[in-house]
């Protein structure tokens, strides 16, 4: 567990928080179990499949601080904000509680199953989903935020996907923005 003091918005800790309040934080202050033994596989399956919506914004021009795609963290997986290119607006949502990844359109939408597998068979399926949508394909296949990172396109090792591991990062990362977005709290802010 990661130490966080909270304090009210007064800046006094622990003044301001009701009696039904204290359960909430304690609540807040409480990370997930996260074996990274039992994750990793998955992880680091889920790290190089989120690469392939992350080479969309290399396609556009550089501005200041780009060079990669922030995933938002939703409800259930990770997201890419909207993006437009090439006359297509669209998304693609990494649904780690129902084992998917579904791209939408404004024409509609694609979902493709996230399973063992390799980055290379999920890369081509994901571009066939592309092509349907009549969407842009990701830009190069490049894995170049990965050390020694083989193509997308020819990384064709078989990766392993747990779902209940992909739950599990789902939870630490949730709970990591919820600490992260803790100032905007009504009543506690981390110091």
């Amino acid at each position: 567990m990661l130490p966080c003091e909270f304090t009210d918005d007064r800046g006094t800790p622990g003044e301001g928080v009701s009696e039904g309040d204290e359960e909430a934080v304690n609540e807040h202050q409480q990370w997930p179990a996260l074996d990274h033994q039992h994750v990793k596989g998955t992880l680091q399956h889920l790290h190089r499949l989120s690469q392939i919506a992350g080479k969309y914004t290399l396609t556009d021009l550089f501005e200041p601080g780009w060079g990669s795609i922030v995933l938002d963290v939703t409800a259930r997986g990770l997201r890419t904000p909207t993006l437009r290119q090439h006359g297509t607006t669209f998304e693609v949502h990494y649904r780690l509680h129902d084992g998917d990844v579904i791209i939408e359109t404004e024409s509609g939408s694609r979902t493709l199953q996230l399973r063992s597998r390799s980055v290379a068979e999920f890369f081509v399926e994901f571009g066939e989903a592309c092509d349907a949508l009549a969407m842009p394909s990701p830009g190069s296949p490049l894995a170049c935020e990965i050390p020694d990172g083989v193509r997308l396109d020819l990384d064709t090792e078989h990766r392993e996907w747990d779902p209940v591991a992909a739950k599990d990062i789902w939870a630490a990362l949730n709970r990591a923005c919820m600490t992260w977005s803790a100032p905007g709290d009504r009543w506690w802010s981390l110091r």
